[in-house]
């Protein structure tokens, strides 16, 4: 419980940061969608920025602040809360190492962050790049593919999470391992 209330906490930090790079993303990413491409709306990240903060203003960097709070806080509930949990069941103590066993744990830790995470990216990521309020965005995506819509996409981001979160996972306990026999003996 400890661990998923720090996680919570930490994906609310997290939010602030990630909002203006994710809004950034958004918008390069649907470009053609919108057809900005081809009035001129810059391309690389800096510069779609720069665009944003001139024409919008520099608050509207934070645009879609709150469903990332709450993707963050949910997500990262879930992404550590699950890695821990299944630590629980697959270790046999909490001092055992195991690649395999790490590894599993982060990409379930990963997957259940986006499976119960996902449904508020779509939101978020409407709310960032359209001109509309988090709820109307909400009504918009279940007036239009109905639950469905919120899941749209998900089957590539689980393909990519459980691999790239375990590999995250090992790289993070495996790291932390060698300080602490290496660079920081117990003294």
């Amino acid at each position: 419980a400890v661990v998923s209330t720090q996680s919570t906490g930490s994906g609310c930090c997290a939010s602030f940061v990630l909002t203006p790079t994710e809004l950034v993303k958004c918008r390069l990413q649907t470009q053609h969608l919108t057809g900005s491409v081809k009035s001129g709306v810059p391309t690389t990240p800096f510069a779609m920025m720069l665009h944003i903060v001139r024409n919008e203003g520099p608050l509207a960097l934070m645009k879609g602040w709150t469903p990332t709070l709450l993707r963050e806080a949910w997500g990262y509930f879930y992404f550590f809360g699950g890695y821990e949990a299944a630590k629980l069941l697959l270790f046999n103590s909490p001092d055992e190492v195991s690649l395999w066993k790490t590894a599993v744990s982060g990409g379930i830790g990963g997957s259940m962050c986006w499976g119960f995470a996902y449904p508020i990216d779509v939101v978020k990521s409407r709310v960032q790049v359209g001109n509309v309020a988090p709820l109307a965005a909400m009504r918009e995506v279940y007036g239009t593919a109905g639950v469905r819509g919120f899941f749209r996409g998900i089957t590539p981001c689980l393909m990519r999470a459980f691999p790239g979160c375990g590999a995250l996972f090992v790289a993070v306990d495996y790291t932390k391992l060698m300080f602490d026999r290496v660079a920081m003996p117990q003294y």
